[in-house]
């Protein structure tokens, strides 16, 4: 049962939870239907846990190199098996959808299950076209939050933010996964240009993240204290992050960064929740 509990990967799913949450709630005047917002929730962690299992049936031949302490490399689960559990997951959760009574929430529903099991199977194998698709994807949980509660003009700053910090995590993950990747002929920044320039392309969406925080506190669509916060908070960790990767650019240092920046952004989420 545990290998079941961890191809679905607990920590991100947490994350999805809060994100919707948050994208209900947050700074909303009130909600009308709690069960609607619950529903949205265990939809949205169900379709991106399918998301996370496909895409792991899809990785095997690159996994076996780069990551073979997973659990499909390792034999704990069969891939027969992991592709129905994907499947059992997109639907279930796609048909949960259907009871936030909410048509654009059910739209976001059926886009992602469509665009994670098609992200597996052949967008992420294109340049950059992966990348976005995965930082859409975990920017669509507050998405997903702020349809059903109708709190979307509060979520949007939120919104950008996350996908560009994703794109940052998923470029700088590319470069980690580079060995696999070059094996398998996948294509990325990272295999096509070399894993220092994969890098430093990522510091663009991590200097965009900045300027439409600088943006949006201009235009008064975010708070001076959510300003500040988010700005010390987000920069001065990753500034560090950085400075350790250019201090030694290998792969451990890339594995170390692009957990970090996975921990980073939960730790964000739940600062932003308390201010």
């Amino acid at each position: 049962m545990k290998q079941y509990l961890t191809i679905v990967r607990p920590l991100n799913c947490l994350f999805i939870a809060l994100a919707v949450l948050t994208g209900g709630l947050l700074n909303a005047a009130g909600i009308e239907d709690c069960i609607a917002l619950l529903f949205a929730v265990i939809a949205a962690v169900l379709i991106a846990a399918g998301g996370y299992v496909i895409n792991d049936f899809y990785d095997l031949p690159t996994d076996i190199i780069n990551k073979p302490h997973r659990i499909l490399p390792r034999g704990l689960i069969s891939p027969d098996r992991a592709y129905l559990l994907s499947m059992f997951l997109f639907v279930l959760g796609f048909s949960l959808s259907f009871f936030t009574a909410n048509l654009w929430a059910i739209i976001i529903a059926i886009v992602n299950s469509l665009l994670l099991y098609f992200y597996a199977k052949y967008f992420k194998r294109v340049i950059l076209l992966g990348n976005l698709i995965v930082s859409y994807s975990a920017a669509s949980a507050f998405l997903f939050g702020a349809v059903v509660c109708e709190n979307l003009s509060n979520m949007l700053p939120i919104i950008l933010f996350t996908f560009l910090y994703t794109l940052v995590r998923e470029i700088i993950k590319d470069a980690e996964d580079i060995n696999g990747d070059t094996r398998v002929g996948i294509k990325t920044l990272a295999t096509v240009f070399g894993i220092k320039k994969a890098v430093i392309f990522s510091l663009f969406p991590a200097m965009l993240l900045i300027a439409a925080l600088l943006g949006s506190f201009n235009y008064q669509l975010i708070s001076k204290p959510f300003f500040h916060t988010v700005l010390l908070a987000y920069t001065i960790p990753l500034i560090v992050i950085y400075l350790r990767l250019f201090t030694k650019l290998t792969i451990a240092k890339l594995m170390e960064a692009s957990l970090m920046i996975k921990l980073h952004m939960l730790l964000l989420l739940i600062v932003l929740i308390i201010i």
